[in-house]
């Protein structure tokens, strides 16, 4: 970088920024020596203040970004300026000539292959096209550094286009990065922060300051009525040892050594005497049902229950799904019923979701779940005060109403101290745990303690760093979205649904708050997450680089929407009415594949999607029955409209679907 170009990269970004630049040039060819690449971008924060120090480093599957100013760009670090990084490989199939453009509210430059093809400062729009750029067949070096504004919101997007296709994102399938050091490292900080949060050690450790650190910890299920809802059975081996259950259990083995038996015998009787008011005992084989369970069995299939869970025990080596066939043992029918109708009542997070099951439908699949099982009739026992007092004080001792909401008279005189954390490598962490230690067991693997000893040990203030980027992506692999996103029937690919739907549609759809569903003719349905709502819509909308709230609109066009209702009809139009619903008009000629109706669409889709799908609905989604009515260059074959400009006739049809409620119906003749 020498004469008119250096004084001009000064000028654009600032010595700090121009240093860190400088020594982060040539990164890549000495990490692709090292290791193969993988699927997605390397993705590197620095702090503005100190831009040479890496403040943390990922995996990120696209080239796009939004962080609120004044919030957390990376959970290790504070809130901040910042500069980020993309690094990694732009794939192409064969030799051709691209053009890129970018939204940014910052500082921003793109290279491929060394060589400069994007510069750009501050700008709400997109930016005019670069100049072409020919790619060569396979692997392209990519670099791109964005500095955030130190006012604004830090956004970012970046499209390409080629002679082949009009301007679109960069699909993930074509980008690839290798994995450093630095990558490996914080990617163990952030599984330690995971299994920190998940394991809710903040409940029990205090940071060697002192300070305690709950806030991103959510609490376990409430045992207030487990004694109605649980058998003592199932109650007594669960307590013994969770992971004998259910693999991944979160909870650990707290009574161990010769008077262990004894004292869960104690807890059992306390928590079996925790009754919910008008509940009786069910546990028995003689309460009839009244449930079909091949009707449950259908339910079972076609709202791809499989996808997380299964019946057969030949299948016991399935590690990623639960086990269903211990249902019986461990819930009464009638608990089930209600568990299933509402799974997050005594749960909140509960990572089993709602589906919105009717009283015969919820009845039904607990009838297919308990698979015709014998129920042993469970006899009440004389109750016995000073075994359930016991039990109740060894509850509290132990620590167990930290993280456990249950009522206890007097839990705060006898409840286990805070314990701050300062040796990593003993306590729960300790390769072997004494019996006579005090530290539950969690029966954490090598890797686990592993990554767990160096987040306790570097990272703690980490913990209350919320990042909804990052809590999303965490939420997403918790819940095992992609078990059904992009693998089942109509199951749409996840990397794309932060792009294409509001956030507030998708909060209300993902916390159950819509009426009916999109495609009603659909056997499937999407459940709700009512807990993660918020976090995974702000999050998934930032990862692709909007706001996590759509930007207040202008008041609608209504001259440009008349003209868009004419469009949508089969009069001198595109005929979407053919397959499309509008309102109470139901689609005219539809042959193979019904379309979501389109008072649904200017509340659902993002601008920018529309945009996009209406042009190469192929480009999206090679299986869809969208038919293409725009030429390779976006050309309109409806010359008498707007004189066949394409960017006003799209414009008026997004007009018009912005009517929501209030569209009227195109005319058929």
């Amino acid at each position: 970088m020498v004469g008119a170009d250096k004084t001009h990269f000064h000028r654009c970004v600032g010595f700090r920024w121009f240093v860190f630049a400088l020594l982060t040039s040539g990164r890549l060819a000495m990490d692709a020596a090292e290791t193969r690449p993988v699927a997605g971008l390397r993705l590197s924060f620095h702090a503005q203040e100190h831009a040479i120090a890496l403040v943390d480093s990922e995996i990120v599957p696209n080239l796009a970004l939004y962080v609120p100013q004044g919030e957390l760009f990376s959970p290790f670090s504070p809130a901040g300026p910042f500069v980020a990084e993309w690094t990694g490989y732009l794939t192409v199939p064969f030799r051709d000539d691209f053009r890129f453009r970018a939204m940014t509210s910052g500082k921003f430059f793109m290279e491929l292959n060394g060589e400069r093809v994007l510069e750009l400062e501050g700008s709400q729009d997109w930016s005019e096209a670069s100049e072409e750029t020919r790619l060569r067949k396979g692997s392209n070096t990519l670099q791109i550094v964005f500095q955030s504004s130190r006012t604004e919101d830090a956004v970012l997007r970046v499209e390409w286009s080629s002679p082949d296709f009009l301007f679109e994102p960069i699909s993930p399938e074509q980008l690839q990065c290798d994995v450093d050091d630095e990558v490996r490292r914080f990617d163990e900080l952030r599984a330690g922060r995971t299994l920190f949060l998940n394991y809710r050690c903040a409940h029990c450790h205090a940071k060697p300051s002192g300070e305690t650190s709950t806030a991103l910890s959510a609490a376990a299920p409430d045992l207030s009525g487990i004694g109605s809802r649980r058998h003592v059975e199932w109650l007594r081996k669960w307590i013994l040892n969770p992971r004998a259950l259910r693999e991944d259990a979160r909870m650990p083995v707290v009574f161990r050594g010769d008077g262990a038996l004894a004292q869960i015998g104690a807890v059992v009787a306390y928590l079996s005497s925790l009754k919910e008011e008008g509940e009786g005992e069910d546990f028995s084989s003689s309460v009839p049902h009244g449930g079909d369970a091949k009707a449950g069995g259908l339910i079972f299939e076609k709202l791809h229950c499989g996808r997380c869970h299964y019946l057969d025990s030949s299948n016991s080596d399935d590690r990623e799904r639960l086990f269903l066939g211990g249902v019986s043992r461990k819930f009464s029918f009638r608990s089930l019923v209600r568990f299933l109708k509402n799974p997050g009542e005594h749960y909140p997070r509960t990572r089993m979701p709602q589906f919105g099951f009717s009283d015969a439908e919820a009845i039904d699949l607990a009838e297919h779940l308990f698979q015709g099982k014998q129920r042993r009739l469970i006899v009440s026992e004389i109750r016995n005060e000073a075994l359930v007092d016991s039990g109740r004080r060894l509850l509290v001792r132990h620590g167990c109403v930290r993280c456990h909401g249950v009522t206890s008279p007097d839990e705060a005189g006898i409840a286990l101290g805070v314990v701050s954390i300062s040796d990593v490598g003993g306590g729960c962490l300790a390769d072997e745990i004494p019996v006579a230690s005090p530290a539950p067991d969690y029966r954490l693997s090598p890797d686990e303690r592993r990554v767990l000893r160096a987040f306790s040990g570097q990272a703690l203030a980490a913990l209350d760093r919320r990042v909804a980027r990052e809590a999303a992506h965490r939420y997403q692999r918790q819940l095992r979205c992609a078990a059904c996103h992009g693998e089942v029937e109509r199951g749409p690919a996840l990397d794309l649904l932060g792009a294409k739907l509001k956030p507030e549609w998708m909060h209300d759809f993902l916390a159950g708050d819509v009426e009916g569903k999109p495609r009603p003719w659909l056997e499937a349905r999407m459940p709700a997450f009512p807990a993660y709502a918020k976090e995974l819509t702000v999050g998934m909308s930032h990862a692709h680089g909007y706001a996590g709230k759509t930007p207040a609109g202008r008041a609608i066009d209504r001259e440009a929407a008349d003209l868009g209702r004419q469009m949508v009809s089969p009069v001198d139009g595109f005929s979407c009415v053919s397959c499309h619903g509008v309102g109470q008009l139901k689609p005219t000629e539809v042959f193979e594949s019904e379309g979501i109706n389109l008072v649904y669409s200017g509340a659902r889709l993002q601008k920018e999607y529309y945009w996009h799908w209406l042009l190469k609905p192929l480009r999206i989604d090679e299986t869809t029955k969208m038919p293409v009515y725009f030429d390779e260059e976006g050309n309109s074959p409806l010359y008498d409209v707007y004189d066949g400009d394409t960017e006003k006739q799209l414009n008026a049809i997004w007009e018009y679907l912005r009517l929501g409620s209030e569209m009227i119906p195109p005319p058929l003749e």
